[in-house]
């Protein structure tokens, strides 16, 4: 089983530094994803990395056709990014990577699920009988 983004999808993010889709005189707020190289970036990841942190306007990621097989983590200290396929087609862009529970993991053993926590029983007993 693999983990699967199709896009259209909104998020929340921010990075530190690089000025991207931007005028030396303002801000980046946009970057292009693509896998061929004619974007700003050829990963997600590489794209959410260079969102400035803390950022405090909309940053738009505007990603290409293609199947990215990568882990994508926004860290929460990178808020108002926007990921959005550049076709407006959701099944143009696919995100996924294969680290379902039971995978092998690369140095060995294999991925799991993270248990929640359980709350106590809310069911009640009926008193024995006498």
């Amino acid at each position: 089983m693999r983990a699967l983004v199709v896009l259209g999808v909104v998020s929340s993010l921010a990075v530190g530094g690089v000025a991207v889709g931007a005028t030396s005189a303002s801000a980046a707020t946009s970057a292009t994803v693509a896998k061929d190289g004619s974007g700003n970036f050829r990963t997600v990841q590489a794209a959410i990395n260079a969102v400035p942190a803390n950022n405090t306007s909309r940053f738009t990621i505007t990603i290409k056709p293609g199947t990215y097989h990568e882990i994508v983590a926004v860290p929460s200290n990178r808020p108002f990014v926007t990921l959005t396929g550049s076709t407006g087609r959701a099944s143009d862009v696919v995100i996924e990577f294969d680290n379902a529970s039971g995978t092998s993991k690369p140095g060995g053993g294999t991925y799991g699920t993270a248990a929640a926590p359980r709350s106590p029983s809310r069911a009640t007993t009926s008193p024995p009988a006498p």
